[in-house]
């Protein structure tokens, strides 16, 4: 049960994203927009750019086509996945009436996701090592890296008799 509220590929996930994206859309379009304060369309453009954010840096290419495994993308994938909820209720309410303290609390709720995925970010362009993404976890594919021979050979463990 819970796989279905909170895996980054579940289908409740991505109807929640999207049904976010279709209800944002109709209201700006229908003119929900026009009745909101200066301060609750800046709240609200807060909200859809850290929307915006979180889902553009799932879609950027962060390693090569041929690289073992995910890397970072997996944590921005997983990020996705409370920004859909929080989306979602934020769309919500906005239909329900625009108030400004719940267009700041949601900016709140997604403000650490964006500061985690700017901190990922900030680490993978600092990394020098041009080793294939989880190279060392084992499921990239390529297994664990490969031990040089007479490694620990000196340390063999005494058999007991």
């Amino acid at each position: 049960m819970l796989k279905l509220f909170f895996n980054r590929k579940s289908l409740l996930v991505q109807v929640a994203f999207w049904g976010a994206a279709v209800l944002t859309a109709v209201f700006i379009v229908k003119g929900g927009w026009a009745s909101m304060t200066l301060s609750q369309k800046v709240l609200l453009g807060l909200v859809l750019a850290q929307v915006a954010f979180a889902k553009g840096v799932c879609l950027y290419p962060w390693y090569p086509k041929d690289a073992a495994g995910p890397g970072i993308r997996l944590q921005f994938d997983k990020a996705l996945v409370p920004v859909a909820y929080l989306w979602l209720a934020s769309s919500v309410f906005l239909w329900l009436k625009p108030l400004t303290l719940l267009l700041a609390l949601f900016n709140l709720l997604l403000l650490p996701i964006g500061v985690v995925a700017c901190v990922l970010i900030r680490f993978h362009g600092k990394d020098p090592d041009p080793s294939q993404p989880n190279l060392l976890s084992g499921t990239g594919g390529v297994g664990p890296a490969p031990r040089p021979a007479g490694l620990g050979a000196q340390f063999k463990e005494p058999v007991s008799p």
